[in-house]
This record gives structure tokens, C-alpha cells and sequence, in this order.
């Protein structure tokens, strides 16, 4: 047989149990023994990578599996995975596209994407590293104008996710699905995995206008004019960055002197 780099060796191989079809390459370089062919060998491969993907998916949607059942999300999910073989070096990446691939899914409830979408948020924050700058000491640094000057934002490991549906109530084996109740979320990451939290109008408001950051200055211009009580917004932030949630993306004179 003709020799193989080792590169080449472990693509075959890769291809041959996460794709439907082995190469003939592939297919030489496994040897039959006296109780097993090449086929139900490399088939033990195959299936064991596909039962340890269901597998890290039903970990990641245990609320989706619910729903769905065993047999209709094991099915779905074995579809997903002929679509979209891993490509991450960590299986904790491999959940990312299964919200999206559920919308091609015929006759799923609605509800059930938003189910999906949250639960994934839910993985991918605890997955997230807490921050680790105390943004309380930063300001507490500045001299009361420099902070108003000072451009903050929402930690790159919070999300805010809107839906129709009441999913932060549910958990693995609720019996029926959310209420139908418009909610807005902020998932940030805790000690404990991640922490979410409903928001009212105005504190979503002011979570929407820390998302890609801005001056404490201008934050509150912007909110006086939307008649949001000033000590409310003094109480929001607090508590904010008192959580971690916000961070100090620059102070004044960084600002000044940026071109």
C-alpha cells in the first residue's frame, strides 16, 4: 500500500466516522479480525460518535428533549449531527447551531426554538470566564466628572435575549410549555453557572444602551428625556456593578486621547 502522512491518515479517518460515506483509502487502512469485519468495526467507531454527540445534546437541551421526547429528539439530533459534523475542538461547542437547525424542523411549536435558544445561552454563559476587573474600585478611582465621562458597557459574557414565552420558568420535565408572556432576559455569568435575571421596561432600556457601551454621561441625558427616574438609574447601576455585569471600557483621559 502506498504510505500516508499521518495528517492524511487522521482526515480518512475522521471523514469515515463522522460523514455517511468512507473513502476507499479509508476503508483499506482497517484490518478485519476473526470476529469482527472492517465494517462492524469501524462501525463501533461511528456509532460511538454519534450516541456521545446525542448524548452532549441532551445535556445541553434537557427542556427541548422533554418536549420533544427521546425518540423525536434522538432522531433530530442524528440529523444534525449527519449535517454538521463537529469541527470544535471541545464538545461544548458542538450545541452552537442546534437552535438554528431546529427552524428547518417541520411542525416543531413555535415555543420550542425560544426553548431551545435560551437553554443554549444558558450553556454557553456558564461556560463563560467571570470577569475579573472590579469595576466598582475603577470608578471609585475617578473623580465624580471623570466617571461621567468614562465609557462603560455590558461584560462581553452578558446576554439579553428577548421572547414571547415565559421560558426561564421552565425546567427539565415541566409538563406543559411556557406561558405565553413577553419577557427580557439578562444572563450573566455566576458561581453557580448563570444567572438570569427578568428585566422591566426601563431596566432593559438601560441594559440596551450599555450593550455596545457609552458614557455614564451620556446614559443619562439619554434617559432623562425617557423619564426615567435619575436615583432608578442610580440604583441599577449599582447594583450592576456591584454583580460585574458592567465594565469601564475606557476612562476620560484614555477617551481624550484616542484619535
Amino acid at each position: 500500500m502506498k504510505a500516508i502522512r499521518l495528517k492524511e491518515l487522521q482526515r480518512c479517518f475522521r471523514d469515515s466516522i463522522t460523514g455517511n460515506a468512507v473513502s476507499d483509502l479509508g476503508f483499506d487502512l482497517i484490518r478485519s479480525t476473526p470476529n469482527f469485519t472492517r465494517s462492524e468495526r469501524l462501525g463501533i467507531y461511528r456509532h460511538a460518535y454519534r450516541a456521545r454527540m446525542i448524548e452532549s445534546l441532551e445535556d445541553d437541551f434537557p427542556v427541548t428533549r422533554g418536549f420533544l421526547g427521546k425518540e423525536k429528539f434522538d432522531g433530530v439530533a442524528l440529523e444534525y449531527i449527519a449535517a454538521s459534523p463537529s469541527t470544535f475542538a471541545s464538545i461544548a461547542e458542538f450545541s452552537r447551531g442546534f437552535p438554528l437547525f431546529l427552524e428547518r424542523v417541520e411542525s416543531l411549536p413555535r415555543f420550542l426554538l425560544d426553548v431551545a435558544r435560551y437553554e443554549w445561552l444558558l450553556v454557553k454563559t456558564t461556560n463563560e470566564v467571570l470577569p475579573t476587573e472590579n469595576t466598582v474600585a475603577v470608578l471609585a478611582s475617578l473623580s465624580p466628572d471623570e466617571q461621567m465621562e468614562s465609557m462603560v458597557a455590558l461584560d462581553y459574557s452578558v446576554t439579553l435575549f428577548e421572547s414571547p414565552w415565559g421560558v426561564d420558568h421552565l425546567v427539565e420535565g415541566s409538563p406543559y410549555g411556557p406561558t405565553p408572556e413577553a419577557v427580557q432576559l439578562m444572563i450573566s455569568p455566576s458561581s453557580g453557572g448563570a444567572a438570569v435575571e427578568r428585566l422591566k421596561f426601563h431596566e432593559w432600556r438601560i441594559a440596551s444602551l450599555l450593550r455596545s457601551g457609552i458614557t455614564l454621561q451620556r446614559l443619562s441625558e439619554t434617559l432623562s428625556t425617557e423619564d426615567v427616574d435619575e436615583k432608578e438609574i442610580a440604583r441599577i447601576f449599582a447594583s450592576w456593578t456591584q454583580k460585574q455585569i458592567v465594565r469601564v471600557l475606557s476612562k476620560k483621559h484614555e477617551t481624550e486621547e484616542s484619535p
